[in-house]
């Protein structure tokens, strides 16, 4: 049975949102570990010269949302779930930004000189994504 929403006095909906395990949103969305395989690989290969390159890059540059959680990649139902899904104690937006957050400062630190603030998508995106899903590139090769 679905839980009613629940309005305050102001109107707000009150219900708190689902959450999800790694493995319920998994099991919610079976082509998503897929999906996350293919998101990865390219965060991962998005510098390398090569044909495989050119298709991560478009790819990549189709997405809207600042953590690329997005088309073509997810549909906007599995990037709702994904973003309420529990990595530890915090939500995997939480988990991912504040990540991103320690490699910008990690970055910021370093960069002083050159002024090349930019996140690689390669170096900063993908292993906060790959650890919060415990992606392992073998596995999709086990198939």
């Amino acid at each position: 049975m679905a839980t009613p929403n629940i309005a305050d006095q102001s109107g707000q909906n009150t219900t708190p949102e689902k959450t999800y395990t790694i493995s319920e949103l998994l099991e919610s969305f079976p082509t998503l570990s897929y999906r996350i395989h293919v998101f990865v690989f390219d965060l991962r290969s998005f510098r390398e010269k090569s044909d495989v390159q050119e298709s991560s890059q478009a790819r990549l540059n189709e997405s809207l949302d600042l953590l690329y959680l997005s088309a073509p990649y997810f549909t906007p139902e599995e990037v709702h779930a994904m973003k309420h899904t529990l990595v530890g104690a915090r939500a995997l937006e939480t988990f991912v930004q504040e990540s991103l957050d320690e490699r910008l400062e990690r970055r910021a630190k370093k960069r002083q000189d050159s002024k090349d603030f930019r996140i690689c998508c390669a170096h900063d995106l993908a292993p906060g994504l790959r650890g919060s899903f415990q992606h392992r590139p073998e596995a999709a090769r086990e198939g």
